[in-house]
């Protein structure tokens, strides 16, 4: 999980020099950012004519990166994740919506063999405020001031609507999860409790995909007095469909997530 939210090396597969591109997007979020570890670069198109500053496969970047971002039409994705993996990485994330849900599946089998972290697919990107690192091509203020709230979101959209409209907002981490393939909303609250900036994290949950883990991650906070401010959507049947056509959720049955929350000791509001 470090690797994927504060890598010390990151590899950008699919840089472009297009300006209406994802890839051109992608580099200039990661570079104006403030990041100060290790930025590499990867596009085959491209690496002839860059005196080196771009390479044209992972193989051959100059040392192995902690993170690698995939910003790459769905096709390339599932040939993109095996180099990456052979190549030993720990971490990635996916923007792709990779919809196939076969696809997935064997993307997700490869990672969790490998013990690697995966953001995605279908994410709009992590951010490490406290680094300047922001791994997205979608715009978010790149002098946002760090703080001590963790945000965990579902929703892309919302995720943006929060780092870009209300500067009071001070995050440390803020991720959208995407479909959760590999990593879940578990994972990253469990790690955000453990960081010793953390004051309180929020989530924006259309389900729980890892329940055991999330009872885990939540017992963690409470441990450590970090309250868990949570927005669960799907309690109604429209709502339910949204999420089902959003990431491919199930949403769970509400009043099992409210039972969830009073063993936890804590609150659902009405």
């Amino acid at each position: 999980m470090t690797a994927l939210l504060a890598p010390k090396s990151i590899a950008l597969v699919g840089v472009s020099d297009r300006a209406d591109s994802y890839g051109h997007a992608l580099d200039r979020m990661v570079t104006q950012g403030g990041y100060a570890g290790r930025i590499m670069r990867v596009n085959p198109r491209l690496a002839a004519q860059s005196d080196g500053r771009i390479t044209a496969t992972l193989a051959d970047l100059p040392e192995r990166p902690e993170h690698v971002v995939l910003s790459l039409a769905t096709a390339r994705v599932e040939a993109a994740v095996d180099e990456a993996l052979t190549a030993g990485v720990r971490a990635l994330t996916i923007f792709s919506e990779c919809p196939d849900a076969f696809m997935r599946q064997r993307i997700g089998d490869r990672v969790r063999a490998a013990g690697a972290a995966l953001c995605g697919p279908n994410s709009m990107g992590v951010h490490n405020i406290a680094l300047g690192l922001r791994v997205t091509p979608f715009p978010v203020p790149l002098d946002l001031k760090p703080g001590g709230i963790g945000l965990i979101a579902q929703s892309g959209s919302i995720l943006g609507a929060l780092m870009n409209n209300d500067r009071r907002l001070r995050f440390s981490q803020a991720v959208s999860t995407g479909s959760e393939t590999v990593t879940t909303a578990a994972d990253y609250l469990r790690w955000m409790v453990d960081r010793p900036e953390t004051r309180t994290v929020g989530l924006f949950l259309e389900t729980v995909r890892d329940p055991e883990g999330f009872i885990a991650a939540m017992e963690a906070a409470a441990v450590r007095d970090i309250p868990v401010v949570i927005l669960k959507i799907g309690r109604s049947a429209l709502g339910a469909r949204m999420a089902i056509s959003h990431t491919g959720a199930l949403v769970g049955d509400d009043d099992v997530f409210r039972a969830l929350v009073r063993r936890l000791g804590g609150r659902m509001a009405g």
